[in-house]
């Protein structure tokens, strides 16, 4: 993996692969400003499990097939540790209720352990 890696979340990875969400051209596009930079893109277990879902309740089995034959082979996809998810459920039971789901606080336990900067 490269010295930079950027996080992509679920959301993210959505909004590259949906063509109807409003920023997927604006997404595309600071995709390719990092790849053009070398960065290494990096995502979660967990977030191509919730892309995943988010994709097929949109387009059905082709959202997912896309997202999993089409652009994952282009990430590096960091697999969460128990020690990962130790610390996201203490911060997810202990933070603000809008502060987002377990998803998210594993993948900030995640980017923290890689060193990663969040894409965007």
């Amino acid at each position: 993996m490269s010295s930079v890696a950027s996080f992509i979340n679920a959301a993210r990875l959505v909004r590259l692969l949906d063509r109807d969400e409003p920023e997927h051209a604006l997404t595309g596009y600071l995709l390719q400003i990092e790849l053009d930079a070398g960065t290494a893109l990096v995502t979660s277990n967990y977030e191509v499990v919730k892309a995943s879902l988010e994709l097929q309740r949109r387009h059905g089995v082709d959202g997912p097939r896309r997202l999993l034959h089409g652009f994952v082979p282009f990430l590096h996809v960091e697999w969460c540790t128990r020690l990962d998810h130790a610390l996201a459920v203490e911060v997810h039971l202990t933070a603000d209720p809008d502060s987002g789901d377990l998803v998210d606080a594993v993948s900030a336990a995640i980017v923290r352990r890689i060193g990663a900067k969040s894409m965007l």
